[in-house]
């Protein structure tokens, strides 16, 4: 299978990507974080700690200096099963803990001046733990926050 890697987003627009092996996963978004980084881009991936390590491979095999990134806070990783948690309460995707931990990330990234490009994995999280209504609302509050 070829795997043409996606062009850069437009402001507030997202992608999504279908795929069969994560291995592949990995290497489209890999190559489409790297991009957004060499262009000056502030990059914040939320993703399963496998995928996470698997993204941030295929950045170090595109040249990125991973902790140099780190460093400059250009790229920021985060668990998506930690983070998920730190949006819920009573089980529930909350609004104001939405806010204030994803909102409040994106405001810190946005005060650069720099595009920010997202990758995420709670919504999948949420989606493959049968709670299918918690993706809706957290991928409803991930579009507002962009819109």
């Amino acid at each position: 299978m070829t795997i043409q890697t996606p062009e850069l987003v437009a402001g507030g627009e997202h992608a999504v990507h279908f795929y069969e092996h994560d291995a592949e996963l990995a290497k489209t978004v890999g190559a489409l974080l790297a991009r957004a980084l060499v262009g000056g881009s502030i990059v914040i991936v939320i993703a399963t700690e496998p995928r996470l390590s698997a993204i941030e491979a295929e950045l170090a095999a595109a040249g990125i200096d991973l902790a140099q990134a780190a460093e400059t806070g250009t790229l920021l990783g985060l668990d998506a099963a930690t983070t998920l948690a730190r949006l819920l309460r009573e089980g529930r995707i909350d609004a104001q803990y939405f806010e204030d931990v994803i909102g409040s990330l994106i405001r810190e990234a946005a005060q650069t001046g720099k595009p920010i490009c997202a990758y995420g994995e709670m919504v999948g999280v949420l989606w493959d733990a049968g709670d299918v209504l918690g993706a809706i609302e957290l991928e409803k509050r991930w579009n507002d926050l962009g819109g």
